[in-house]
């Protein structure tokens, strides 16, 4: 049995960080705030005699800000986290929709796909998300930010309807039909938590703040962050073997990576004509990342420090290369969410004579820009290596190469995958 946390949308009669009083009013004055409510509390008694742990954001007609209601689920570590809404827009536009938020990861994916489809099934409006990308509508959300859950929680947010036509509000005001929707969102929760059950997790290690344990089948979902990869060139053997660092880092120490406000960054090449810091910043900026500073990537490598074994030998990467890091960047940033752990970027761009000198490939990604080395904080290499290939399994945008190192791991975003 499962922990669940339902978040009844709006309360209250003021505005509070970031939550509304109410949106959504019917015709006849019906209040969204009543209905979430309402649906709430009929599917806690549901998934209650069900043997599951229910937890309401509110109980009574008050306000929660956005990241308190977020803060009760990620304090209990809870698996599943919905937010219960409905929608107003112009009397005659209907329909049923779950939504994510923009960085939502796979385990919000498949909560919203089974919380959606019982609901359709259960009001009769059209299906708003049959449009959307594997089924998942996204849009920016405060109250589900990722950065203010647990990383082994889904949540998703349920629009039931939109109540401000006349005939769905008088459905609203009957028992029988918040019966229907509030059985609809247990057994779609039932549904996922079925599901989750079903897969084999990866060992959880000694991670402190929450391994996200994903299972061992991922569902492919685009990524919307992303535009669709382009399909790769037909590379021979040889040419894809001189991608796969093998053996860099054989002759010279990785390092310890950098960490703003914790380590000193080396500046050895930094100042470099035609790169502008201010102008990479706004780049990394642009790619929505939540952990992830611009700085980071501009980590030069512990071998190319002053006295070190390649001191100088690297440089910032052109502007024209920055691109190819976008979707290595955020695959990083997904797998650094899901590990819920801090990690560090050991190697990213590396000049040919940098690749060159602490054993890279003659066809290194990260002469591209498009590679990452990393270590985290807390666990190792094999689980690092286990979450990383269930990212990219989430996404086309992700498909690349993933090498196991004894310290740490390599990703890339090449557009086919690759393992060593």
């Amino acid at each position: 049995m499962a922990t669940i946390v339902l978040d009844p949308g709006h309360g209250g009669k003021t505005k509070l960080g970031g939550s509304s009083a109410n949106n959504a009013t019917g015709p006849g004055g019906l209040l969204e705030k009543t209905v979430t409510l309402d649906v709430a509390l009929r599917a806690e008694k549901l998934l209650a005699k069900q043997g599951h742990t229910v937890v309401l954001t509110r109980r009574s007609d008050h306000n929660l800000g956005l990241a308190d209601r977020a803060k009760t689920a990620k304090v209990l570590a809870a698996p599943v986290f919905v937010s219960i809404h409905l929608n107003g827009f112009n009397n005659k536009v209907q329909g049923t929709e779950t939504l994510c938020d923009t960085l939502h990861n796979s385990l919000s994916a498949n909560l919203c796909r089974a919380v959606q489809k019982r609901m359709v099934a259960a009001t009769g409006h059209s299906d708003r998300n049959a449009s959307h990308a594997g089924g998942v509508k996204v849009q920016p959300l405060g109250v589900l930010k990722p950065a203010l859950h647990h990383a082994a929680t889904a949540c998703c947010l349920v629009e039931i309807s939109f109540m401000d036509i006349a005939a769905e509000e008088a459905r609203l005001r009957t028992a029988s039909y918040l019966d229907s929707i509030a059985a609809a969102l247990a057994s779609g929760l039932g549904d996922y938590l079925a599901a989750a059950a079903t897969e084999q997790p990866f060992a959880r290690g000694g991670f402190e703040d929450g391994f996200a344990a994903e299972g061992g089948r991922a569902t492919p979902l685009p990524d919307a962050r992303t535009e669709s990869a382009e399909r790769p060139p037909a590379y021979s053997r040889a040419q894809k073997s001189a991608m796969e660092d093998r053996r860099e880092f054989a002759r010279v120490a990785i390092g310890d990576g950098f960490v703003p406000g914790q380590t000193e960054m080396p500046l050895a090449g930094l100042e470099t004509p035609g790169f502008s810091m201010s102008e990479f910043r706004g780049f990394v900026t642009g790619l929505g990342l939540r952990y992830f500073d611009a700085a980071e990537f501009l980590f030069m490598g512990a071998s190319n420090g002053p006295g070190q074994a390649c001191a100088g030998q690297n440089h910032p990467p052109p502007p024209a290369l920055w691109p190819a890091l976008t979707n290595t960047a955020r695959m990083l940033d997904e797998i650094r969410h899901r590990l819920g752990a801090p990690c560090r970027i050991l190697s990213c761009y590396r000049s040919p004579d940098y690749n060159t000198c602490i054993g890279g490939e003659s066809a290194s990604l990260h002469m591209r820009f498009n590679a990452v080395d990393f270590r985290c904080e807390t666990g190792n290499a094999a689980q690092w290596l286990a979450v990383a290939r269930t990212v990219r399994a989430s996404s086309a945008a992700y498909l690349g190469g993933i090498g196991k190192y004894a310290s740490f791991v390599h990703i890339d975003t090449r557009g086919f995958a690759a393992n060593w």
